[in-house]
């Protein structure tokens, strides 16, 4: 779910004519974008859950799962309306 946040916000990033070269920089991007501290905060959570799931084999337990989903289905559609041309 990480993942797909991610690449809409390098899509909003790149019709802006800039790309990013980190997930840190992506996920700062979203505070230029009038989302909240909190919605920023918790996109690096997942970025360095992310990193562990992917390069370390750990694992999410289903109500963190839950939580992510939850706040994937919430994000996800104020980034997808930023990206409409």
């Amino acid at each position: 779910m990480y993942d797909v946040v991610r690449e809409l916000i390098e899509a909003k990033l790149l019709l802006g004519g800039y790309k990013s070269y980190s997930h840190e920089a992506t996920v700062s991007y979203l505070k230029s974008l009038g989302f909240s501290s909190s919605e920023v905060e918790f996109m690096d959570e997942l970025r360095d859950i992310r990193n562990h799931t992917k390069y370390y084999g750990h694992l999410v337990n289903v109500e963190y799962a839950k939580k992510v989903s939850e706040f994937v289905n919430k994000l996800y559609p104020k980034i997808e309306r930023m990206i409409k041309i």
